[in-house]
Parts: structure tokens; C-alpha cells; sequence
């Protein structure tokens, strides 16, 4: 009875050691988390502005920021989702919707950003998050939730400026600022058409001209270090079309991307719109790029600059006009936004 009564107290000895060791390895990741928080993380404020109104014009103040020295245009183009009355439109997220999307998504189906859910098939088939925790920053619908569950995710949770109501058992939601009061590391995030409208103030956000950088930057602290990020902006010549979102070229695109080490650039032809394809005011081409959270404050500028040079050059021949046709540089194709200006016979897109 001594040496068994013996066994069980040891056993209960090791037992409380391995929570203490728990207890502190926990406390450890807080105390990093924190830190990173504090260092990537500071110039990220989600702070309150007018709900009720969006910005119709770049503020004189901010014009210099706003457009980097005039190296970047502004296109005007007003849209308002923000406010009591927008915020009693939104759907919640039912079981029955959820469910929807995931039959759509498991038989490769697209939502609205048509051919960039073909290339985010493609990206997760080299990179899968099967039995990782994964989580999707900005959303409308639970479609990118859909896919992040259909994919495998050991969990799968929604971020988002404005609050979301979520019934579905597998998903949780939370705001910017529910997330500041409780931060937590994920292995992925997804980001699909979201970062290019911060600081805009469409959605009730306060203006900040660099705010999509320093939502990059604190993206560092949300995915864990050696974690992934699956991001699509819109691509073509650098523009603001104000208040409705950022384009990203070859001035805006390699700051945004600076503190994450780019693994690969999915999306039909990347290089004609990264050299300066003028889509006017749309936002349709969205390629996906796969990074890696780096850790330490080094810059992987020289990196990522080959790695999208090598993506121009692999997809020069290559022309996307929409409505999502894919061409060669040898058709003739009218990009003008005003239609009376093509001539019979050449290839029209649709602009957004």
C-alpha cells in the first residue's frame, strides 16, 4: 500500500509540474505576444471615428500622405458601409448559409471574386492549413470561412472591423477590438479584398494613410512566427480610388509586403498589370500571394522583388480581361473604360 500511496503521489507530483511547466510556457507566449504587439503592432490604433458619415474627399492635410508625394492618383469613387442603419442590413452568419458555401466551395465553386477563388484553390493546394488553426481578417459573407472549413482547418475564426453575428457551431467571429483585449496567435490567416480599404473610412474606420501598411505589420503578431498569410489586394497601375480602396503597383505593393518573405504569386497575368496596367477604378484582378511571417525587423524587400519580377516574367504573354477571360499579349484587347472608344471586333473587358 506505501509503494503504491507512493507511485500516486509521485504521480500527482508530476502531474502539477507539467501544469506549472504549461502554466508558464503560456504565460512566456503572452509575455511574447505582448512584445510583439507593443513593437508591430503600436501604429495599428483601431480607434473609434464618426460611424455615421465616410469621408467623400482625401482630407487637404492628409492629400501628401495619401498619395506619396503625388506618386500615387486618387480616383474619386463614394461608397458608404458604415453606421446604424448599414450594420442592421448585415446578415448573420446561419448554419444554413455556412453550410450553403461549403457545398459551393467543395465542388470549386466561385463567389464574387470569381477567378481569384480558382487561383486561392490553387495556392492552398501547394500550401494546405489542413489541422491548423486558421484565421480569415475582414469579410462580408462566411464564403473565405467556408473555405477555410472545407479545407480542413482545426479551427476557423472571423475578424473583422464591424461586428458579426455567427451561429455556426465551427466558426467564431470577433472585432479588431474584441481581438486587441484578447490577442491570440493563429498558424494562417486569409485576407481577401480587405486591407486595401483601411484608413479609407468606408467602413466607419478612422483615416490613416498608411494604415493598410501597419495592418501588415501587425499581422506579424497575429499569425505565429514561421506562419503563413494568404493575401490578395487589387493589382494594376497605383491609385486611390477614394473611399473605396487602394490599387497596388510597383510604388505601393513592395512596402506592403516588406516584412514578409513572399513564397509565391498565383494569379493569370500578373505582369502586365504589376508593370502598370491602368484598370481605372476596378478592383477585379486580385492574384493571391502566399508569405511567410519572418521573424526579426529585416526587410525581405530584395527577396520579394525577385520573386514578383519572376512572376512578370513567367506571365508576360499572359493578358486577363474581364468578364475573367484569359488571353495572349497577341489579341487585340480595348482596355478603355469608355466602350465608344473600342473599335469592332476588339475584345471588350467590364470595368467594376
Amino acid at each position: 500500500q506505501r509503494r503504491v500511496h507512493g507511485e500516486e503521489e509521485g504521480g500527482n507530483g508530476d502531474e502539477e509540474e507539467r501544469d506549472r511547466s504549461q502554466l508558464a510556457k503560456k504565460s512566456a507566449a503572452a509575455a511574447q505576444l505582448q512584445a510583439c504587439l507593443a513593437h508591430w503592432g503600436a501604429e495599428h490604433k483601431d480607434l473609434p471615428s464618426n460611424p455615421e458619415t465616410c469621408p467623400k474627399e482625401v482630407p487637404p492635410h492628409m492629400w501628401a500622405q495619401y498619395t506619396q508625394n503625388d506618386t500615387i492618383r486618387v480616383v474619386p469613387e463614394y461608397k458608404c458601409q458604415s453606421g446604424a442603419a448599414y450594420a442592421a442590413r448585415r446578415e448573420n452568419y446561419t448554419i444554413a448559409m455556412v453550410e450553403n458555401f461549403l457545398s459551393k466551395t467543395r465542388r470549386g465553386g466561385w463567389d464574387k471574386y470569381g477567378m481569384t477563388d480558382e487561383w486561392l484553390y490553387k495556392a492552398l493546394d501547394a500550401f494546405p492549413f489542413a489541422g491548423e488553426d486558421v484565421v480569415v481578417m475582414g469579410s462580408q459573407t462566411p464564403w473565405y470561412e467556408s473555405v477555410c472549413l472545407a479545407r480542413g482547418a482545426r479551427s476557423c475564426t472571423t475578424i473583422d472591423f464591424q461586428r458579426i453575428h455567427s451561429f455556426h457551431p465551427n466558426l467564431t467571429t470577433m472585432t479588431l477590438a474584441d481581438y486587441d483585449e484578447n490577442p491570440r496567435q493563429f498558424d494562417v490567416a486569409i485576407s481577401i479584398s480587405s486591407f486595401e480599404h483601411d484608413g479609407l473610412g468606408r467602413y466607419g474606420d478612422p483615416l490613416r494613410p498608411d494604415a493598410d501598411l501597419e495592418a501588415l505589420k501587425k499581422m506579424k503578431c497575429v499569425v505565429r512566427p514561421g506562419g503563413r498569410l494568404i493575401l490578395s489586394v487589387p493589382i494594376g497601375l497605383d491609385t486611390v480610388v477614394w473611399n473605396m480602396h487602394r490599387v497596388y503597383g510597383r510604388v505601393r505593393l513592395p512596402p506592403l509586403l516588406e516584412h514578409w518573405r513572399l513564397l509565391h504569386v498565383t494569379g493569370y497575368g500578373f505582369g502586365e498589370r504589376y508593370n502598370g496596367h491602368d484598370g481605372g477604378k476596378e478592383a477585379e484582378y486580385q492574384p493571391i500571394f502566399v508569405l511567410e511571417n519572418t521573424e526579426g525587423d529585416a526587410s525581405n524587400r530584395k527577396h520579394n522583388d525577385l520573386v514578383l519580377e519572376k512572376a512578370c516574367n513567367s506571365t508576360k504573354d499572359e493578358r486577363f480581361v474581364f468578364p475573367f477571360g484569359l488571353h495572349s499579349a497577341s489579341d487585340d484587347i480595348c482596355y478603355t473604360p469608355r466602350l465608344e472608344e473600342c473599335l469592332p471586333g476588339q475584345l471588350r473587358p467590364r470595368f467594376w
